[in-house]
This record gives C-alpha cells, structure tokens and sequence, in this order.
C-alpha cells in the first residue's frame, strides 16, 4: 500500500463520492487526440473490428458480452468508480488490520 495510490485515487474522487478523471486530464487528452486524428481513425476502426471478432468468438463460447467504461450522471466514469471504491476498501482494511497488529490485538 503507497501513500501516492492513495492520493491518486483520492484525487480521481469527485464531492458526490464517484471517480473521474479531472478536467485537466481530460484537456490535455482531447489536445492530444486532435493532434493525432487521422492515425486515432485507423486505430480506431482497426480496434472496432478487433473488438467485435473478441465479442463473437466471447459470446459463442460464454453467451454474454464484454462490459466497458461508461460515462454515469455527473461525469462519473462506472469502471473507475468501482476500482477507485474498491482501492478505498482494501486502504482501509490494511489500515485497520495494521492498528489492531499494532495493538497486539490480531
């Protein structure tokens, strides 16, 4: 566990409790993005293709399909949130299983 994780997900967090990448981040993506549009097309169109070819042979083989991001209410991200929450968890667990071996307790 690493303080610096910790103030990075934490950071991610926004006041309604969900994660988000902050809008910093976001601007200087979307720069970065135009900047290469022409070769994020040809990436795009190839990974689509890979994407579907993964979903068919996924779904002949488990019946269902691939979860991916999703954007939620309030700029929320669903995947981030469920990471960043759970990161939260397990930072927590660790800090109460070191109080109590601390206290001779465990």
């Amino acid at each position: 566990m690493q303080r610096e994780w910790m103030k990075m997900v934490l950071k991610w967090q926004k006041p309604t409790g969900c994660f988000s990448l902050d809008n910093q981040a976001l601007l200087s993506m979307e720069k970065q993005l135009s900047e290469y549009q022409n070769q994020e097309r040809k990436l795009m169109t190839d990974l689509k293709w890979e994407v579907a070819m993964i979903e068919k042979q996924h779904q002949q083989h488990h019946g269902r399909k691939l979860l991916r991001e999703q954007v939620m209410n309030d700029g929320c991200l669903s995947h981030k949130s469920g990471l960043g929450f759970g990161t939260l968890c397990l930072f927590n667990r660790f800090l109460v299983r070191q109080t109590y071996l601390n206290q001779g307790k465990l």
